[in-house]
């Protein structure tokens, strides 16, 4: 047996040998897991610092959450940045959630705040760039669109009627 697996080991490319050293250390699961890729989020631990979740949501559905750190200064355009969205997208929705409490009531409440997207800049305007508070969601969606779309809606708000 010991004969068969050195020989089988032998013929391997090293690229190959190298897929199957990961896999037997990180196991197959991580490879394919839907888990989220921060640590401390698949560990179901809370960070140490102040984050903010980061929902990446393809157009085929699938979703890819993160956490995002949160200091002074950070923007939505921050987090974009952290997140890779703009390699990731050509283009796409971004929708920050936060959570508060109804002043009148004091039920909890989530207060949506949608920002508008500037291709040319590939990031959010400066007027929707809000600043992120630990506990916040940053949802980051997929827009699908082609030239072709984009040229029919041109067409579509330049010709009358």
């Amino acid at each position: 047996m010991s004969c068969l697996f050195a020989t089988v080991v032998r013929s391997l490319s090293p690229a190959w040998m190298l897929a199957f050293a990961i896999v037997g250390v990180t196991g197959c699961q991580t490879l394919f897991s839907s888990r989220p890729h921060n640590k401390e989020l698949a560990d179901g631990n809370t960070p140490a610092a102040p984050t903010c979740e980061v929902v990446m949501r393809d157009s085929g559905g699938h979703t890819r959450p993160l956490l995002a750190p949160v200091a002074d200064g950070t923007t939505v355009n921050s987090v974009l940045e952290f997140a890779n969205a703009g390699w990731r997208f050509r283009k796409f929705d971004v929708t920050v959630l936060r959570k508060g409490r109804s002043a009148d009531t004091g039920r909890p409440t989530v207060q949506e705040m949608n920002c508008e997207f500037d291709t040319k800049a590939r990031g959010v305007t400066f007027e929707t760039d809000y600043a992120i508070r630990p506990g916040d969601r940053v949802l980051i969606e997929e827009q699908e669109s082609s030239p072709i779309s984009e040229a029919l809606g041109i067409l579509r708000n330049v010709l009358p009627g």
